[in-house]
This record gives structure tokens, sequence and C-alpha cells, in this order.
């Protein structure tokens, strides 16, 4: 009994144990606060964190890491990352207001943390909520967009097929009628009707010999008696011929000798015309076949081998070192290998140092980059410099690469980024009124919200489409006279395309509530 209570204590003991503390680092800049958690073994799947705008919590059971923090952070900042790495868990985190705060632990009671902690996860739920809503909304536009792009893909096929039929047919039936006299309703004759080309006058002339050949070939079969072919030839009817018009290709009858003349008499007529068509056909040829039987094949003589041949190539100002394509900025020397600074050779006149840890040199790589087309290209060198210095300019060009790639979602986020600069730079000073707006910063604002409205055009928002673009009209110094009727344009097909599908909409919807209307009939109609 006592063995099993000390059991029964040890493990109460283990099941109610506190979770274990995980040793950290933490430092902290101008602009993020840093964690590095070290746990032996870690795995992504195996940790839960959660990061809110006060408090900031890691569980990877059996440990934990839970910090209420002094001041708030931006949980949705692109720079905040959670990086899972070997025995280690990486948290940047940036702050919402720029400072140093000297520790990272609020001060305060018990029940005031926790309110105050509670808050803050409940505002991060609430976020989580909207991004979800936000998310099916967009599956919901996305869905309702292709429907209408099928419909239209639909009744495009369907207009052209029904063209095409209609020229096919209006083809075949003056074909027809074209070997048909008009006044009298007679097929014409061979040499009336126009020509159809070489390769229909040897089909003709070869089903015509096949049907002269089984008409000769063929049993006799009575098909009219003596008497009553005697009865047509008193009565001035002539027998039908088989081959004519008036008479069936497949029809065999029995004639006389003066009938099987006549039937070889016209064979034979409509086979000389045929062969003098073809022989007048043939003289009109700009080459004929005697023509090139008199040519000859012309080879020519062998050149002589004239020795060596020196090639002069551009010297290079340094050699070993690779040619970028901006010849205005000179490449990036290797790295780790120059260690003494009188060793680097020595830059002509107009040079300047390039490096592809210069900001500015990445961007003009990207802007080149995209003028030649290569927008993959440019979305990765416009990243690299962002990566290096936070530019609205910059992440305004990154959304037109964007765009051309098909990424709405990144081109929108990059276009808030953006937006969120040019805002952050029009803020005056504590203390001090607001200036002038800067033009250049409006002229990207203009065009920011330009773009904005083309990816939500995309995504088939025509609301947010029209309201971003009357932003971009609405923006002062921002277009200059062309851009702005362009714009303008451009925003009255979206109004007019969001009324067209409301109608619809309405359309269908009053269709799909008529008594008696399946639904799939409703949609079909």
């Amino acid at each position: 009994d006592r063995l099993a209570q000390e059991l029964n204590l040890v493990g109460f003991i283990t099941r109610d144990a506190m979770p274990l503390p995980i040793v950290f680092d933490w430092n902290e800049d101008e602009n993020n606060l840093y964690f590095v958690l070290h746990v032996r073994g870690v795995k992504a799947k195996q940790v839960d964190i959660t990061l809110c705008d006060v408090y900031v919590k890691v569980n990877c059971h059996p440990s934990l890491f839970s910090a209420d923090l002094p001041h708030e952070i931006d949980p949705e900042h692109p720079t905040t990352r959670c990086r899972v790495g070997t025995d280690k868990v990486t948290l940047n985190l940036r702050k919402r207001e720029p400072g140093l705060w000297h520790a990272f632990r609020a001060d305060g009671t018990k029940a005031e943390l926790r309110e105050r902690r509670q808050r803050s996860l409940d505002a991060a739920q609430e976020r989580e909520n909207e991004r979800i809503k936000r998310r099916d909304d967009w599956k919901q536009d996305m869905i309702k967009a292709g429907e209408h792009e099928q419909w239209r893909l639909d009744r495009e096929n369907r207009e052209q097929i029904e063209k095409w039929e209609q020229e096919e047919k209006a083809k075949w039936e003056e074909e027809v009628y074209a070997t048909f006299n008009d006044d009298t309703g007679d097929a014409k004759e061979r040499h009336e009707v126009p020509n159809r080309g070489l390769e229909d006058l040897d089909a003709a002339a070869a089903a015509a010999a096949a049907a002269a050949a089984a008409a000769a070939a063929a049993v006799p079969v009575a098909t009219e008696s003596k008497h009553d072919t005697s009865k047509n030839q008193e009565a001035g009817v002539q027998a039908p011929i088989p081959g004519t018009v008036d008479g069936s290709a497949t029809m065999v009858c029995e004639v006389t000798d003066e009938e099987a003349e006549q039937i070889r008499a016209q064979k034979l007529k409509e086979h000389r015309s045929d062969e003098a068509l073809l022989a007048k056909t043939d003289n009109q040829a700009i080459w004929t076949d005697k023509d090139f039987d008199d040519t000859e094949e012309y080879i020519p003589e062998v050149r002589e081998n004239p020795g060596k041949v020196g090639i002069r190539f551009t010297e290079r100002p340094r050699p070993g070192v690779p040619v970028r394509n901006l010849p205005h900025r000179m490449p990036p020397l290797p790295k780790d290998t120059v260690k003494d600074p009188h060793q680097i050779p020595a830059m002509l006149e107009g040079d300047e140092i390039g490096d592809e840890t210069d900001p500015v040199w990445l961007k003009d790589k990207a802007d080149n980059l995209m003028s030649m087309g290569d927008y993959q290209g440019a979305y990765n060198a416009y990243t690299e410099t962002l990566k290096i210095a936070s530019h609205a300019k910059v992440f305004a060009n990154r959304a037109v690469a964007d765009l051309y790639l098909g990424n709405f979602e990144q081109c929108l986020e990059d276009c808030n980024h953006s937006l969120r600069i040019l805002d952050r730079r029009r803020q005056p000073k504590d203390g001090m009124l607001p200036g002038p707006g800067d033009p250049e910063d409006e002229k990207v604002r203009a065009c920011v919200e330009t773009r904005m409205g083309l990816a939500y055009l995309w995504l088939g928002a025509f609301g947010k489409a029209e309201s971003h673009m009357q932003k971009a009209l609405d923006t002062e110094d921002g277009l200059d006279r062309d851009q702005r009727a362009v714009v303008k344009e451009d925003v009255e097909r979206v109004r007019r395309a969001k009324t067209a599908l409301a109608l619809k909409e309405q359309a269908d919807a009053t269709a799909r509530r008529a008594p008696g209307v399946d639904g799939s009939e409703a949609f079909a109609n």
C-alpha cells in the first residue's frame, strides 16, 4: 500500500507539473525586437506560436515561453517573422512605434496583465475572422468571375461556329447553282461551267473514265423490251444514254450498235475537250517540263584557303572581371578575395562603384529587366532591393511585376505598403504644422491607386476597382492630362460593367424564382 501511494503521488506530480521554461536571448533596435529560443530537437509541426499586439507565446510541449510586451507590435507587418531552425526558434517582431524599450516585459498586476492580454487575443481573433471572411469573399468573386468568363467564351464559340456554317452553306450553294442555267433550269455543258482548278478536272476525268469502263464491262440487263424501244423510236423519243444528265450513271440497258457508236463518240469528245483544257493550262505556266530538262545543276568551285584570319576583340578595362549588363556601373569585386584596399584596381574616369548590396544599383537592374520583359527577374531584383531598404517606388514597381505575373493579391499588398510609406512621410513631426506635399509622392500615389484598381478589376471586384481609380483621379497633381483622360475612360467602363453584372444577376435571380421553372433550366436559359 505504501508503494502504491508513492507511485500515485509520483503520477500526480508528473501529470500536473508546470511547463519547462525556455532558454532564450533577446535584442532590439529602433524598429524590431528579436528573440532566439533554444529548444533541443524542435520541429515546425510541434510548435504553436501566438502573436498579438502586446502578447507573445511559444508553446513547444513540454516547454513554454510567454511574454507580456510593454508596447505594441505589428503582427501583420511583412518583417514580422517566425522561423524554426535547428534547435532554435527565431522571432523577428516589428515595433508599431519606433524606439528603444530597454525591456521586453510589461509591469503591472496579474489582473491588469490578464485583462490586457485578453483584449489583445480578442483583437487578434477578430482580425483572423476578418481575414477568413475576405478570403471567402474573394473565392466567391473569383467563382462568379469564372462563370461569367465561361459564358462569354461559350457564346463566342457558338457564334463563330454558326458563322462558319453559314459561310460553308453559302459556298456550296453557290457552287451547286453555278452548274445550272438560270433561264431553263437545265444543267450546263462542261465548257460553260467555271474552271475549278486542275485537281477538280483530274478527278472529273478519272470519274468519267471509270464510269465508261464500268458500262462496257457490265452484263446487259433487259429493262425494256424491243417492242417498247421500237415504240419510242417511232414516237421520236430517244432512249436515255447511261452517264448523261437524263440517265442514271448506274443504270444498264440493252442498246443497239448505232446507239453504242453514239456513246463512244460522246465519250471521245469529252476526253479530247479535257486534254485540250489541260494543254491550255500547261501553256500558261511559266516553267514547263522542257525548260527543266535543259537546265544543269550548278556546283560552285572550291574556295582557296586564305590561311589564318585575325579577329580583334574589344579590350576589357579590367581583365578577369565579368562584364555586367549596366555599362555605366562597374561589376562587384569577388567577395573575400581582396583583403588589402591598396590591391583594388585603379578606377577609370567616370566609373562608379556598383555592388549587389547597393539598393540603387539593384533598383536600376530591376527597372532594366522590367523594360526587357523579364518580369520574374525584375520581381526578384525588387525583392532583394526591399531587403536592404524600404522605398515606396520600389513597392510600386514590384506591383507592376505582380500584375504581369498574375499575382494580384501580392500586387495589392505591395500597393498598400507603398501607400503606408507615403502616408508616414506626409505626417508632420510632433509640434509642427503639416507642410506641402511632395509632387513626386503624389505621382507615385496616383500610380499606386491606379494599379490597385486594375488588380481589383482582374479579381472581379468592380466596386473596389472604381473606388481606387477615382482616388487616383482625385489625387492633386498626380496624373497629367493624357493619363487622366485614360483613367476616366476606364472608370466609365468599370461602371458600365458593374451595372450590366447587377442586371444579369437580378435577371438570374428572377428566373430562378419563377414558378414552374426548375433551377437548372433557368440557369441554362
